[in-house]
């Protein structure tokens, strides 16, 4: 019997839902699956506590308790997703599955790689105030060139690098309401990224550092292993593991855990499916 899935979009800004046209790519570009694929777009469901009880109303008299797998496409801080995956997930439904929606804490990630001992780049953690008190006191750590990012956020935003003490004060000065991560400079040739689904990892490219360009890349067994303790350290089925090499100290160490994993960037690197992919995962998963 094939799995009834249900999949909601809310790729708010992109050209398909401006347009007003679901994208539909389960039920047309992959009929072999063996699942019954019901498409609804985010203007279709809204989360019901008109009586205080949470429950999720779809247009059009579906109901959410008859499918076996709910499945929200969304681009990153998509609030209608998290709001259903904490509604789904507390009352009724066996499985649910957000993409690409919610980035965690880099500082708790750190937190979790370190209490699995993987090998992950140093940081010291605070607002911007705070990092300007603390430098102040720690004169001679990370004299070099150092990064300093937010706490929570994806695609590079708000990374800036500082070449010099000199920098690294004025750019904290510039921020001290945000809450940072502030970390030094790795000595790497570029930086990998491995999808990681279910605990392996299915496929990994690379980003070179001065081009910039990702291209397909085949991981060793030890990065392999890295990534998926990483993955599963941050309790997620799905994530894109960052990894580089440290030139000084040879040894690999762990970048960041992403669960906006970049679905549709390993599409054009590699010429896989993911979303097929991830889909025949999740229904394995209901068998």
């Amino acid at each position: 019997m094939k799995k009834r899935v249900l999949i909601i979009y809310d790729m708010v800004g992109m050209a398909e839902v401006r347009g007003g046209a679901k994208p539909n790519i389960f039920a047309k570009e992959y009929p072999e699956l063996e699942i019954a694929a019901d498409e609804i777009r985010y203007d279709e469901v809204v989360v019901d506590w008109s009586d205080l009880e949470g429950r999720v109303w779809l247009k059009n008299e579906r109901r959410v308790e008859d499918y076996d797998l709910v499945y929200m496409r969304a681009t990153g801080g998509s609030q209608l997703a998290m709001m259903l995956g904490k509604v789904v997930k507390i009352d009724f439904f066996p499985k649910f599955y957000v993409n690409e929606v919610y980035y965690p804490s880099k500082a708790v990630q750190l937190d979790n790689l370190v209490k699995e001992k993987l090998s992950a780049i140093p940081a010291v953690v605070g607002y911007g105030a705070g990092l300007l008190n603390y430098i102040a006191a720690h004169e001679s750590l990370w004299t070099g060139e150092t990064i300093v990012k937010p706490n929570i956020g994806a695609k590079g935003r708000g990374v800036r690098r500082a070449a010099n003490r000199g920098e690294l004060i004025e750019m904290l000065r510039e921020r001290q309401g945000e809450f940072l991560i502030w970390q030094p400079l790795i000595e790497s040739e570029g930086e990998g990224r491995c999808l990681v689904l279910g605990g392996e990892v299915r496929w990994s490219a690379w980003r070179d550092g001065e081009m910039r360009r990702l291209k397909k890349w085949e991981a060793s067994e030890e990065v392999k292993k890295m990534a998926g303790r990483a993955a599963e350290a941050n309790g997620l089925e799905a994530a894109g593991v960052d990894l580089m090499f440290d030139k000084k100290k040879q040894r690999w160490v762990i970048l960041e855990v992403n669960t906006a994993a970049g679905f549709r960037t390993f599409d054009r690197v590699t010429g896989e499916k993911t979303d097929e992919l991830l889909m025949r995962y999740l229904c394995q998963q209901l068998a």
